[in-house]
């Protein structure tokens, strides 16, 4: 019977949590802020990996010049999560007929 007791309230108190994140990240997000981990990459280093890649380097040679991970040149590159609204670079349109890649 204590067991019982406890769990409900273990699960009671994972509710209140819950509601409290949820109230904190609405707070947040209505003061014009970011919520969870921050870019590595800032919005000008992004706008430079982005006009070097166009020159033809490679995402290896990326990530050696400017010293971030291959994975973040990519993510960058990709123009997804995080780094799809540091430029507020639009999707480039496609082809008639095509699909987005």
């Amino acid at each position: 019977m204590v067991i019982a007791v406890m769990a409900w309230a273990a699960s009671m108190e994972r509710l209140a949590l819950g509601e409290r994140i949820a109230a904190a990240r609405k707070r947040v997000e209505a003061a014009g802020g970011r919520w969870g981990r921050p870019t590595r990459v800032p919005a000008l280093l992004a706008t430079r990996i982005r006009m070097a890649r166009e020159a033809g380097d490679s995402i290896r040679e990326l990530a050696a010049r400017f010293k971030v991970p291959r994975s973040t040149v990519a993510a960058v590159l990709s123009e997804k999560g995080p780094y799809s609204a540091v430029t507020g670079a639009a999707k480039k349109p496609t082809k008639k007929g095509t699909r987005a890649r």
